[in-house]
């Protein structure tokens, strides 16, 4: 598995903590906002080969609706140490824009392993309908291109379907996703949907403290390679998800190792005022 790979999850981590509404508002399923948000990274469970028995890092997200879409500015920096000792400095940077009918997204990806460059991803992603495929044309690299099958969403979209299956009573959902991250970036993926909690309460202080009030939902995302889904996934997180998109603590479960992510810190934007624009 690629770097990318590996922290591929902490896109999909990204775009959870999105739609910060405050809980007495009104609004339309799945509705998104804006908001910042600090992740500490643990190792939860080490790789029998020793490969990762130690990971410390931190998750950085800006997450904003741009009126015509929503923006995404991510860093995750990840040290990981191998059984001998040796520690490798993992740095990954993505940008997005998504467009509010989930039917474009841009992309750049920087990822560095100790200061060296191993991936870079940038272009554009269109769908013809959400029904029909699309295409994806890389800048980088250059004059790259790839096709997306029918029924491809992209993250946001994920998010927005999943939130809108739990408030339905469903328990499972599947999409195929394109994340911008090269051609590994398009898997097919499964979600299991738990029990509804009607209510979330946090204590004052807390980063999840502006949640009380919100239903939530246990869910297990599984990821695999594009139409093998009876394989094993390529990875899987696990976490709980609320109604307004913001998810608390996650496990980012890569089979080999398992990798904890905790919310230290949240802070929410106000809703722009998108008349006109």
């Amino acid at each position: 598995m690629s770097f990318a790979r590996l922290l591929g999850p902490a896109l999909f981590l990204s775009l959870l903590a999105a739609g910060v509404v405050p809980a007495s508002a009104a609004r339309d399923p799945a509705d998104l906002a804006g908001y910042r948000a600090l992740y500490s990274l643990t190792l939860d469970r080490p790789d029998v080969a020793g490969s990762a028995v130690g990971v410390a890092g931190r998750l950085a997200i800006d997450f904003a609706d741009a009126c015509t879409g929503y923006a995404l500015s991510q860093r995750l920096m990840m040290a990981v140490t191998d059984s001998d000792g040796t520690t490798r400095d993992n740095d990954f940077v993505i940008s997005t824009w998504e467009s509010h009918d989930g039917l474009t997204l841009r992309f750049n990806l920087n990822n560095d392993i100790d200061g060296q460059p191993v991936e870079r991803y940038a272009g554009l992603a269109r769908l013809k309908s959400h029904k029909q495929g699309g295409k994806v044309t890389f800048t980088e690299p250059a004059g790259d291109t790839m096709a997306l099958p029918p029924g491809t969403v992209f993250p946001t979209e994920q998010i927005r379907r999943l939130i809108i299956a739990a408030e339905k009573g469903e328990t499972f959902r599947a999409d195929t996703v394109f994340d911008g991250s090269g051609a590994d970036g398009l898997t097919d993926s499964s979600g299991a949907i738990g029990r509804k909690t009607p209510a979330h309460a946090a204590p004052a202080g807390t980063p999840l403290a502006a949640l009380d009030g919100e239903p939530s939902w246990p869910m297990r995302i599984a990821y695999f390679a594009l139409h093998d889904t009876d394989a094993v996934p390529q990875y899987e997180i696990g976490l709980r998800l609320f109604a307004n998109g913001v998810a608390g603590d996650l496990l980012l479960d890569y089979g080999d190792f398992a990798v904890r992510a905790t919310l230290v810190h949240l802070a929410l934007s106000p809703t722009p005022n998108c008349r006109g624009k």
